[in-house]
């Protein structure tokens, strides 16, 4: 994404109305912090990114030129991207999850017969 990412950035804005290939060049920046953030495991500051991307596109206009239409591309892409890393993790996760409510089950079957399961804080009561 280095020089070549550069180079369509600087040019999303030229023909563009004023702002709308800065915006532009946000939301693929926001895309790209996105799938930075899946691939790091860190899912737990995607909500931000989110927001600030909402704004984002709240500030588009209904028309674009063509070189901000190229930007935006290019952010779906790599949005995309970010959305498949983000399934995979939470199919891993999901299974995580599994094996560890399996291996709790298990170790239940170790429970002595006839043990009060109920939580008290002491046994005076």
């Amino acid at each position: 994404m280095g020089a070549d990412r550069a180079e369509r950035v600087a040019t999303a804005g030229r023909s563009a109305p004023a702002g709308v290939g800065r915006v532009a060049a946000e939301l693929l920046h926001l895309a790209e912090l996105e799938l930075e953030l899946v691939t790091a495991g860190r899912g737990d500051e995607l909500s931000d990114v989110h927001d600030r991307r909402d704004a984002a596109i709240a500030q588009l206009p209904d028309e674009l030129a063509a070189p901000a239409q190229a930007t935006l591309r290019l952010a779906l892409g790599i949005q995309r991207e970010a959305a498949v890393a983000l399934a995979a993790a939470l199919a891993d996760h999901g299974r995580e999850v599994a094996a560890a409510a399996r291996g709790r089950t298990a170790a239940r079957g170790y429970t002595p017969a006839g043990l009060d399961r109920r939580r008290v804080l002491d046994r005076t009561a």
